[in-house]
């Protein structure tokens, strides 16, 4: 009489490979979400770069805005410049330690 093997015997080869590609399937998906998070995480402070930087890009625009106008311009060249008006006279008035 033969003597029946069990069937983990006769399919150890085919349950080796099986577990072996459970095996890799799950740490791949263990991996790929790992990545997929840490990506989302990545997305998420990239996302509040641009908003962060579409606010200074507003306030440079409207600084850009404010400098364009005539009552700047005219503002920065008598505070800055020291300019006056054709019409007007500059006096610089200077104090000494004498008095």
């Amino acid at each position: 009489m033969k003597k029946r093997r069990s069937f983990f015997r006769r399919h150890s080869i085919a349950i080796g490979i099986l577990i072996v590609v459970a095996i890799f399937s799950v740490t791949s998906t263990m991996m790929k979400q790992d990545l997929y998070e840490k990506l989302n995480q990545q997305g998420d402070e990239y996302m509040a770069e641009i908003e962060r930087l579409e606010r200074t890009l507003n306030q440079y625009q409207e600084e850009l805005d404010r400098v364009e106008t005539l009552e700047f311009v005219e503002e920065y060249a008598r505070e800055t410049l020291k300019m006056v008006s054709p019409d007007e006279i500059y006096f610089q008035i200077y104090y000494t330690d004498d008095e």
